[in-house]
């Protein structure tokens, strides 16, 4: 087999076969152009009958001739150049087309196999007017592109129409159209992990801030987008707003959703963990089920990597109306989710636990609406970050009730309760303040449901032992009188509805009364005066250290019956003016003796 180069002129025989006669070395033969040729769009120029052109024919030893290569004759002379003016059509890859100066058609490059295609769009991407020449080669003609101005190495601009290239490998490539800032628009194309970590390509999808590489010595161009995100990621921050993200797919542990805004649609992605501790579980996940959140930008510019995740919130401190949504179990806590109210995005996830400093035991209902001061708190680096309650606004048991005014209520107990508990904690949490001579020490929390809201009524013992009862299964129905005080049970500055009066409805088995228990009572008594002759030393066994124990004299209210008070736990010396009071006292009678075991509760004598 050998190549040979002739000036031939085309004709067509009797079966539309394109030919043309040839002085080969055994004489005049003629060389002929298959059908495969014609379909595969071969030839830099297309054959036509009785046009001239410059042949590359391939012998054979057989004496077989073909034409393997057609270009113009206006190329006959290898020494000067043409200039052409260099055209793409929208095919992806596209076709190059070279024209003279006049318009006339004279080379069409399809192949991207072939080495004459890449030198020619890369150097087209750079001057859409460029000096070509063709030389022979030994394998057949070989384009050389004649520099006409200094080589870029860079331009910058935008990439548009982007699609998925087809591909033979497993290695996922995308085709692209870039246009430049000085208006030359050029084909490309470049391997898909550069915007797959925070892009979905879209027919409409076009890349700001793109940078485009040139190698000379290749005759290659590459696409950096180093630039596209950085810029990306500052217009994605500085939005502050929420999204809609809909489920695509998932990756083992990671899943994927997408979401709109400027104009395209992104990619976000969150891990399991994540999701979990927005209350969502990512296995039950089905395609285009929606979660609302706020946007994570995370931008690694030494590696060019741009991550999109899923927060609930931006802010760290937030002061303003929430409202309750939807409630979850995460490692065995109840957690409660809120918007903000209007909702900019921004959701809450807070503790229960967290409520119940607030006199507050649960939500019932999504909805309900509070005036809150919330701020972030972090144990440590590691650990995720939790909201906790600043101060919350109390919602009124009924409308437009003041401060001080009686509210009827009418709920169930929170929790079992027993008259001589020695617990000083609250069921739920532990108290802000030393209960040993506080009137709540011992309480019973009564649940209340107002506005889709489970409140804290709080009812202090001595209201309870006054009816005789001793123990109350939870669950039992007690109705009421409550008005809202600064209690600071649980933190400084808590209001809760404290009961004035209550009484138990009981069902003959949640609540059990003082029968049989005569020796103990509880009963109303004044302050008469101190014993100060028969104060005496005892030894305290927690301070380790001798105390004084004052001895208290006290009436009953019809003063026919007189009590001793040995106080241990010096409660009435907190008390400035003791006579002003009337206390609720825990009593025992031994025979002939009257003794005040303790001091229950205190207030002014009327």
């Amino acid at each position: 087999m050998y190549l040979e180069y002739y000036n031939i002129t085309l004709s067509k025989n009797p079966k539309g076969t394109f030919f043309s006669e040839i002085k080969s070395k055994n004489g005049v033969k003629n060389a002929y152009i298959g059908k495969k040729s014609l379909t595969d769009n071969h030839f830099y120029t297309y054959p036509i009958e009785g046009e001239e052109y410059i042949a590359l024919v391939k012998g054979t030893p057989k004496d077989s001739h073909f034409i393997e290569q057609l270009i113009p004759v206006e190329f006959g002379n290898f020494q000067k150049p043409i200039i052409v003016v260099v055209s793409y059509n929208d095919n992806i890859p596209p076709q190059i087309s070279c024209s003279d100066m006049h318009g006339k058609e004279l080379l069409n490059f399809v192949s991207e196999l072939d080495e004459n295609y890449q030198k020619l769009r890369y150097r087209a991407s750079q001057n859409s007017l460029v000096e070509l020449r063709f030389l022979r080669g030994e394998k057949g003609f070989k384009l050389e592109v004649v520099e006409s101005k200094a080589k870029l190495t860079q331009l910058k601009g935008y990439l548009y129409k982007i699609t998925v290239k087809p591909a033979k490998t497993n290695n996922k490539w995308y085709s692209a159209w870039f246009c430049s800032d000085d208006g030359q628009c050029l084909y490309t194309e470049f391997p898909g992990f550069l915007i797959d970590d925070f892009l979905v390509v879209t027919e409409s999808c076009e890349i700001d801030n793109v940078t485009l590489v040139f190698d000379h010595e290749n005759h290659k161009s590459t696409v950096c987008v180093k630039q596209a995100k950085d810029k990306l990621a500052q217009k994605l921050e500085a939005q502050k707003i929420g999204h809609c993200f809909y489920f695509l797919n998932s990756d083992g542990d990671k899943y994927y959703f997408t979401f709109e805004t400027l104009g395209a649609t992104f990619r976000a992605v969150a891990w399991k963990n994540e999701l979990q501790r927005l209350g969502i579980e990512g296995d039950k996940l089905t395609c285009d089920d929606l979660i609302e959140g706020m946007l994570k930008v995370t931008l690694k510019r030494e590696k060019g990597q741009l991550y999109l995740g899923i927060m609930s919130s931006t802010c760290t401190n937030y002061e303003g109306f929430i409202t309750y949504q939807r409630s979850f179990i995460y490692n065995k806590v109840k957690h409660l989710v809120f918007k903000t109210q209007p909702f900019d995005g921004n959701q809450f996830i807070i503790k229960q636990s967290e409520l119940f400093a607030h006199s507050v035991i649960d939500y019932i209902e999504k909805g309900a609406v509070e005036r809150v001061s919330l701020y972030e708190f972090k144990k440590n680096i590691k650990s995720a970050p939790e909201w906790k309650i600043k101060s919350k606004d109390p919602i009124a048991l009924a409308s437009g009730h003041h401060h001080q005014d009686l509210v009827a209520f009418d709920g169930k107990a929170a929790h079992d309760w027993y008259v001589y508990s020695q617990e000083k904690d609250s069921p739920f949490g532990k108290v802000y303040r030393e209960l040993g001579i506080y009137a709540l020490r011992n309480h019973l929390v009564c649940q209340v449901i107002s506005q889709s809201v489970a409140h804290m009524i709080f009812i202090p013992a001595p209201l309870l032992k006054l009816q005789g009862i001793t123990q109350i299964g939870a669950g039992t129905r007690i109705r009421g009188k409550a008005r809202l005080e600064l209690l600071e049970l649980f933190i400084e500055g808590q209001q809760g509805w404290l009961a004035d009066t209550c009484e138990v409805i009981d069902d003959g088995e949640l609540a059990t009364d003082l029968s049989g228990q005569s020796s103990v009572s509880i009963e109303e008594l004044t302050f008469v005066n101190e014993e100060t002759s028969q104060a005496f030393t005892h030894y305290d066994k927690k301070a380790k250290a001798d105390k004084t124990v004052h001895v208290y004299h006290l009436n009953s209210l019809d003063k026919k019956r007189s009590f001793k008070f040995k106080d241990y736990s010096h409660q009435l010396l907190t008390i400035s003016e003791p006579e002003c009071y009337q206390y609720v006292c825990k009593i025992q009678v031994n025979g002939q003796f009257n003794n005040v075991k303790e001091i229950l509760s205190a207030k002014y004598r009327q």
